[in-house]
């Protein structure tokens, strides 16, 4: 038999030993590793969860993934559990308030939003808990609500909103006043004008009429007329041209009064859109701000869409009035220029026949003598 040498000797006997411990220390780390796993599989399964319900309404009813939700709910209760659920994927919750005035509410549980916690009795499972909000905060606020809740930005953008809409408003009822007021008096001198036999019938019919743009004219030629004469120059041609271009400038003006700041309704009517289109991009980014993961998108979003939509209404609440206001004074005025453009050819042409019958001397010439021309007597 052949000897093992002494070194080999003290090698072996060293290091079979710790061979043997640590197959030893391994098979017992094993046992107890599968002991603690089939343990905690036992207590936490992976794909148990249980989902927890608060509502500020009494619940009605439940579906879970399109599936009525099996609860004793006879009892009037605000608070949901929902056990069994598997944590691993989405579920879709639909809830009914007892209240059958109230929208039905869907809510996503996400995988993410199950944490794992541990009961009194020491049992740990994972727990996705949610809030259902049926009338509190937002949900059903109104449109003033809305209004309140909105940001800096979108609160400015409606005052000042409100604040064109009133301007405009008293313009247009101002106007409405000017403009009907101008409107009458003219159709009303000018059947009394046309109706007249002498100028003297038309002057006393003019002195009842004296908010129409026709009476300013009127007194524009009889006003040159008598200029003329106090001179003592002929009444010619240049003097019933002087008349005409009197009673132009005379009209020119009058128009402009009944024009008067309806620039600032056409500005209202273009501009008031886009400053509510302004507040309502305002609100979209705030709404996109808004968004946090694991919540809600309709209700983070919701609100300020809501006030978006609002600045969105007052401008055309603002503009709307605005535009048809301007439209129909640039009417009435564009039918009472053409009314004083008849007028001052008719007018013209009076003076023309008048002055065609009288002397042309050096003498003064009376405004009595025109008044008798055109009833056909020679002075």
């Amino acid at each position: 038999m052949f000897a093992i040498p002494p070194v080999h000797r003290r090698r072996h006997s060293t290091t079979g030993p710790l061979v043997h411990l640590g197959i030893l220390v391994g098979l017992i780390g094993l046992f107890l590793s599968s002991a603690y796993s089939t343990n905690a599989y036992a207590t936490t399964p992976d794909a148990s969860g249980v989902i927890i319900l608060e509502l500020d309404v009494d619940v009605a009813e439940v579906v879970l993934d399109g599936r009525i939700v099996k609860l004793d709910l006879t009892v009037p209760t605000k608070r949901v559990t929902i056990p069994h659920v598997d944590r691993n994927y989405s579920h879709w919750l639909e809830v009914s308030g007892r209240d059958v005035s109230l929208p039905t509410k869907t809510v996503k549980i996400r995988p993410g939003d199950f944490q794992l916690k541990r009961r009194k009795d020491g049992r740990e499972v994972y727990v996705a808990k949610t809030t259902v909000v049926f009338q509190s905060g937002k949900t059903n606020a109104g449109v003033m609500q809305y209004v309140r809740d909105g940001g800096a930005v979108i609160t400015s953008v409606l005052i000042i909103l409100v604040a064109l809409s009133v301007l405009s408003w008293l313009l247009i009822v101002a106007k409405v006043r000017q403009i009907g007021r101008a409107k009458s008096q003219t159709d009303s001198f000018l059947t009394a004008f046309n109706q007249a036999r002498t100028f003297t019938d038309a002057r006393a019919s003019a002195e009842s009429y004296q908010q129409s743009p026709a009476v300013s004219m009127y007194h524009a030629a009889r006003s040159e007329m008598e200029k003329r004469s106090r001179s003592g120059g002929p009444l010619d041609d240049h003097v019933v041209e002087n008349a005409q271009r009197a009673m132009e400038r005379a009209g020119r003006e009058s128009i402009h009064q009944l024009e008067h700041r309806l620039s600032f309704l056409g500005t209202v009517a273009s501009a008031a859109p886009f400053i509510g289109l302004f507040g309502t991009v305002w609100g979209i980014m705030e709404a996109f701000g808004s968004i946090q993961p694991g919540h809600e998108t309709l209700d983070a979003v919701a609100p300020h869409l809501a006030n978006a939509l609002i600045a969105t209404a007052v401008g055309l609440l603002a503009a709307i009035p605005a535009v048809m206001a301007y439209n129909m004074f640039i009417g009435k005025i564009r039918g009472i220029s053409i009314q004083l453009d008849g007028f001052a050819d008719e007018m013209n042409n009076r003076l023309v026949r008048a002055s065609s019958g009288l002397k042309t001397d050096s003498q003064p010439v009376e405004v009595s003598d025109i008044l008798r021309a055109e009833n056909g007597e020679v002075p």
